[in-house]
């Protein structure tokens, strides 16, 4: 069975500690304490469950992961100055096995609308409270310490890892950001855990000086270096059911340099309003409708052609309204692929609702018309490329493509492109939805089924485009996209240039675990000596302390009852003396 293992880091606050670990004394397996820079240790705190840690305070509340590295089962870490209720381990424990273990647990986080923030705890964020309630579980970026839970199945981390003091919270964040691991703020109700009364806290420290943590999670979220606006381009027709699944996966990207166009184009249901109500005030979004029908082609031409706001070499990205992107990694994999100039085009993989994957798309840049569909979802191209489109080998019968608009626009722009600068990515990107509404369903609303096969036929005897050449100088900086990862764990590398986790030696456990007086309390480091005047003399002196103590205290709380003979509680273990 999985260990119940709680974490605690205290600073000086003996009193509230004590009615901290009463209150989850009874709920767990383990309990590692570390007493950062206290100048004596509590002796109720003398127990077998109870392991000590004489900490110096160089890592802070970091010290609640003092002992991952070494545990296996539900790992919890919680404050000094809280009270948990009597079922807290239960709900935490359930609901990360609600999430199969591949999920941290909180009940209180914070998460930021856009990057860069000016202040880590007073920039705009939403903030989920563990003192107010919250109706439903969110996916969030930061999670608070004090109240979280994850089994170690998920990860382990170094103690090194935490390089500053005092802001585990967003150490955690940013290794959870790192390596793709969810952190979900979970429902409950407000008093749920209730706050013991303190003078200070770190939040408040941190509050008046969060440089550091400002700097940690831009460097996390955003590395100006390799950022680059990406253009999102979505049209959709009657697709109420659809388009906020749509809106939500870009929403919940890690990668948040975008703006998103998301076009009505005179839906008859309730699509503009479904989509308005899921951006709510998102600046990254521009919601259209249109007051006339003009289908997939025309929308591009108004949104790309003539648009200030769109540069020559801004990536775009078509997503259709009623498809989503397959996880909250792909802009960040995609704006990786694009920091090399060199590369103008580039396609993917893509797999429906019903688990199909598609694997046609791969295309021949330098002879695209040899095969049929070879750039289908998801297209992402430099702007240049489709300005430079001919307005007539965009129409069929004189009128803009309403269908087969994937090969009317990729052709050209991969034979404007050639095999040096089109890059596949082999990997799902993108998930489709089926559904009446497409350009060749029945109840689509131009009414041709024939359309797409004759509009495709017209576009495979259109004009050859020729490879454009690019003056020198263009491709200054070169970057090698063979070594461009596409593990899903990998996202840190998408994302920055700093390595995965920190290099650091093994932790000297020999070192650690010197034990005072066989009792558990460990010394980290050699020349931190502990206050040692109130450690027992003898036997009876410490049975005498014990009746006071946390455990002494737990034990009469439970309904069991000993024989008389158990009476005093057994703190040395092995045999029970008679």
């Amino acid at each position: 069975m999985d260990k119940i293992i709680y974490n605690i880091a205290s600073y000086k606050r003996a009193d509230t500690l004590i009615k901290t670990i009463q209150s989850i004394y009874n709920q767990c397996d383990i309990i590692n304490v570390a007493l950062n820079d206290y100048d004596e240790i509590p002796v109720e705190l003398y127990d077998k469950k109870i392991n000590l840690f004489i900490t110096d305070n160089e890592r802070g509340d970091a010290y609640k992961f003092y002992k991952l590295m070494d545990s296996d089962g539900y790992y919890f870490t919680i404050d000094d100055d809280l009270i948990y209720p009597e079922n807290y381990t239960k709900y935490m424990v359930d609901k990360v096995n609600q999430y199969n273990r591949r999920s941290i647990i909180t009940l209180h986080a914070r998460t930021f609308n856009s990057f860069p923030i000016n202040s880590f705890y007073n920039s705009k964020s939403s903030v989920y409270h563990f003192k107010q309630s919250l109706a439903k579980d969110r996916k969030v970026q930061f999670g608070g310490t004090g109240v979280m839970c994850f089994h170690t199945d998920l990860f382990k981390v170094p103690i090194e890892y935490f390089d500053k003091p005092n802001m585990a919270d967003v150490w955690i964040g940013k290794y959870a950001k790192e390596n793709n691991i969810e952190i979900t703020c979970v429902e409950h109700n407000g008093g749920f855990v209730k706050q013991q009364d303190v003078d200070s806290s770190i939040y408040y420290t941190g509050v008046k000086n969060d440089d550091v943590q400002t700097k940690l999670t831009n460097e996390c979220y955003l590395n100006k270096k390799i950022s680059m606006k990406l253009v999102i381009v979505s049209t959709f027709w009657n697709s109420e059911k659809f388009v906020s699944d749509c809106i939500k996966s870009l929403k919940n990207q890690y990668y948040t340099n975008f703006v998103s166009y998301m076009i009505d184009d005179m839906s008859t249901d309730k699509s503009y309003d479904v989509a308005k109500k899921e951006i709510v005030d998102d600046e990254r979004f521009i919601l259209i409708k249109n007051t006339e029908k003009k289908y997939k082609t025309k929308n591009f031409i108004d949104v790309i052609r003539n648009n200030k706001n769109i540069d020559s070499n801004d990536v775009i990205i078509e997503l259709d309204g009623d498809d989503q992107l397959i996880d909250n990694l792909v802009l960040g994999l995609i704006n990786k692929i694009y920091t090399d100039p060199n590369i103008w085009i580039c396609g993917s993989k893509w797999r429906d609702k019903k688990g199909g994957t598609m694997k046609y798309g791969r295309a021949n840049a330098d002879n695209p018309r040899r095969t049929s569909w070879n750039f289908s979802h998801m297209r992402t191209y430099r702007a240049f490329l489709f300005r430079m489109i001919k307005d007539a080998d965009l129409r069929y019968n004189g009128q803009y493509f309403k269908a087969a608009v994937d090969l009317g626009i990729g052709i050209p722009m991969l034979e404007m492109s050639g095999n040096e600068h089109y890059y596949f990515l082999d990997e799902v990107t993108y998930l489709y939805t089926w559904h009446d509404h497409q350009s060749y369903s029945k109840n689509s609303s131009f009414g041709d089924s024939k359309l797409q096969g004759l509009t495709a036929k017209h576009i495979y005897q259109l004009p050859v485009y020729k490879k454009l050449i690019i003056e020198k100088g263009y491709d200054e900086i070169k970057i090698n996209v063979e070594n461009v990862p596409t593990s899903k764990e990998l996202i840190n590398d998408l994302l920055t240039d700093k390595p995965l986790t920190p290099k650091v030696s093994s932790f000297n456990y020999d070192l650690i675990n010197q034990i005072i007086l066989n009792k558990n309390v460990y010394n980290p480091k050699n020349h931190i000596k502990p206050i040692r005047e109130n450690i027992p003399l003898d036997r009876n002196k410490l049975v005498e302390i014990k009746k006071g103590s946390i455990a002494d205290e737990a034990r009469k709380s439970l309904t069991k009852t000993f024989n008389k003979v158990n009476k005093t509680p057994n703190i040395f273990g092995g045999k029970k003396r008679m």
